[in-house]
Order: structure tokens, then C-alpha cells, then sequence
């Protein structure tokens, strides 16, 4: 795997090194691979475990106009072989970003996001712009940006309308901070612990504590909702 990973990493890298400036000022769609196996994709998202048959539907629903970008996740390079990148490369008007480019960067350059359920989907809240999310099984689906394709004949439509969002990118970024301000308030800092690969074995006191008050929290939450439909 790690030979295949230094040579689709380079044969990306060699062939579209300057993608970014050939597409200046052009409009684009902007598709982020997940990795694959992954609880996103396979489960959350499994109705699109095909990601081949995806890119070719994004590609034919595409209004003239749009280039596709298509980068994929720095951990998912070494997964598929040359080959698959090699197919992709023969649909009109699609290009293969780096997967080391930077992620943010083209989410604010594009028109449009394309994600099954990652954290990109969040990103793009936060910078105003929408998003076509493959699930409707994301927790953050909600917001004014997201468009859900449930389906795999969904995504046209869903693409078209996403690209003719009404609400504005200001509405887009305040209500996404909100979100983000309420999971920073419900979470506490593990850093470097197991959970997160790192070798600290304790939680400082302060993280602790808060991490027990969530979970009474939760506790809390959980009974009065099944005591509420409980009485129904």
C-alpha cells in the first residue's frame, strides 16, 4: 500500500500541480472523497458506497458552465489503485486536485460542495457557501445550506437547486456558528488521550468534570424524552 500511495500521490500532483490557476475566475463544483471503509460512508451514507458511479452522475447533472473538481482525502490516497483515477480522468470537464491541497481554500473558491458526510459538510456552513450532502443521516443536516440527496436520482435536482440557494452566505455563517458554539459548549478537551491516538492516560480535572456534567446532561435528556412519549 505504500508504494501505491507515493505513486497516485505523484501521478496526481505531476498531471494537475497547476489545476488551480488553469480554473482562476471559473466557476466549479467541488467534490471531497471520504475514505473508504468508514463508518460515513458505509453506513451513514450507504446508499452512495459507489463513489464511481457518483462522480459520473455529478458530472453528467453538472449546468454548462461548471468545471468538477475532484480531490481526495489525504488518507485515502494508497486505497484505490491508478487506475480508478485514470477512468475519472476521462469525464469532460472533471480535474483531480492534489489531496495535500488546501481543503478550505477550494470550499470558499466553488460554487458548491459535494460531501456523503464529513466534516467538510460543517466547513462549508461556516464559510456561507452550500453544500449537497449525500445522506440524510448527518447530524448537521439541518442547516439553512444543506441540500440532501437521499438517493442516487436525487442528485441532479438536488445539485441545481443547491446552486440556486436563496438564503445568504451571512444567514449560512450565523447559524452555522451557533451550531459550532453549542458543540464547544457540550464538549470537553481530550487531547492527546487514546481516544484521540495519544498516550496521555487522564483527563485534567476542569475537562473531567465537564465531560461527567455532560453526561448527566445526556442522562437527563434521554429520560424526560422517553418519559414524554412514554405518556403519549
Amino acid at each position: 500500500r505504500r508504494y501505491n500511495t507515493f505513486r497516485v500521490s505523484k501521478w496526481i500532483e505531476n498531471r494537475n500541480r497547476d489545476i488551480i490557476d488553469k480554473i482562476s475566475g471559473e466557476k466549479f463544483v467541488l467534490y471531497m472523497l471520504g475514505v473508504q471503509p468508514e463508518f460515513s460512508s458505509h453506513s451513514l451514507a450507504r446508499e452512495f458506497w459507489d463513489e464511481r458511479a457518483i462522480i459520473q452522475q455529478i458530472a453528467l447533472s453538472l449546468p454548462a458552465g461548471y468545471k468538477f473538481l475532484l480531490k481526495e482525502h489525504p488518507a485515502g490516497i494508497g486505497n484505490k489503485s491508478i487506475d480508478f483515477y485514470k477512468d475519472l480522468e476521462k469525464i469532460p470537464n472533471l480535474y483531480l486536485v492534489p489531496a495535500n491541497y488546501d481543503g478550505l481554500y477550494l470550499i470558499n473558491e466553488s460554487s458548491l460542495l459535494v460531501t456523503m458526510a464529513g466534516t467538510a459538510g460543517i466547513e462549508s456552513a461556516l464559510l456561507g457557501k452550500p453544500s449537497l450532502i449525500l445522506t440524510n443521516r448527518v447530524w448537521y443536516n439541518f442547516l439553512p445550506n444543506m441540500y440532501v440527496a437521499s438517493n442516487i436520482t436525487d442528485i441532479g435536482s438536488k445539485l441545481k437547486e443547491a446552486l440556486d440557494m436563496k438564503i445568504s452566505p451571512e444567514q449560512v455563517k450565523k447559524e452555522a456558528k451557533i451550531l459550532f458554539q453549542a458543540v464547544k459548549d457540550y464538549s470537553f478537551d481530550a487531547e492527546n488521550t487514546p481516544v484521540l491516538r495519544g498516550t496521555k492516560q487522564s483527563l485534567d480535572e476542569k475537562e473531567l468534570n465537564k465531560a461527567i456534567n455532560i453526561l448527566y446532561d445526556m442522562k437527563d435528556f434521554h429520560f424526560n424524552r422517553l418519559k414524554n412519549i412514554n405518556e403519549k
